[in-house]
């Protein structure tokens, strides 16, 4: 099983996190840090898996304008 860590939540909870795969405007991201609140049920990506989806994403929506 893989390791887990915490941090606290907004709301008061617990932040659960390990490394999840997860979809995107239809992209698939593997294995990235994704966060779930014990309390309030909000699923986070931390800053670097959230700064990975934005690059992907950007990169792609600039190279389909290109292709127009």
């Amino acid at each position: 099983m893989e390791s887990t860590r915490e941090s606290p939540c907004p709301c008061g909870g617990a932040i659960t996190w390990r490394k999840e795969n997860v979809s995107v405007k239809k992209e698939m991201f593997r294995r990235l840090d994704v966060g779930l609140c014990d309390t309030c049920h909000v699923r986070y990506l931390s800053n670097d898996s959230a700064d990975l989806v934005i690059d992907k994403l950007t990169h792609e929506n600039k190279t389909a304008r290109h292709r127009i």
